[in-house]
């Protein structure tokens, strides 16, 4: 995850959000140093995803001194993901298939900023 991305989701969930990362076993993805260097197939090609075993079509280094890698996805784990830990959204959905009483529906989301008038 990169430091933008993380910034942004202690802001949401506040300075108390510890979560726990790791790799995932399902899938990788391909990461590439995005600057002023980063040639244009390794800057469309960045951040592309695939299933752990299926064959990528062309596998980093595309040239000398490319700077791609194809590495397992980055994920937080379960349970640490929100504040809530085994409360939050993430636990709810793998275990008990769907989101926490606490959540509201999109219809009621729309309501509350007064895009939709209609009684849900």
């Amino acid at each position: 995850m990169d430091i933008f991305a993380f910034l942004l989701l202690q802001i949401i969930n506040g300075s108390n959000w510890n979560p726990v990362f790791g790799e995932s076993t399902k899938y990788k993805n391909r990461i590439s140093v995005l600057d002023l260097k980063t040639c244009l197939e390794c800057r469309k090609r960045h951040g592309t995803i695939w299933i752990i075993n299926e064959k990528v079509d062309e596998e980093p280094p595309l040239y000398n001194n490319c700077r791609s890698v194809i590495i397992p996805l980055k994920i937080v784990k379960l349970g640490t993901a929100t504040i809530n830990g085994i409360n939050g959204a993430d636990w709810s959905l793998k275990y008990d298939k769907k989101l926490p009483e606490y959540y509201i529906t999109k219809g009621e989301a729309l309501k509350k900023v007064g895009i939709l008038n209609l009684e849900i």
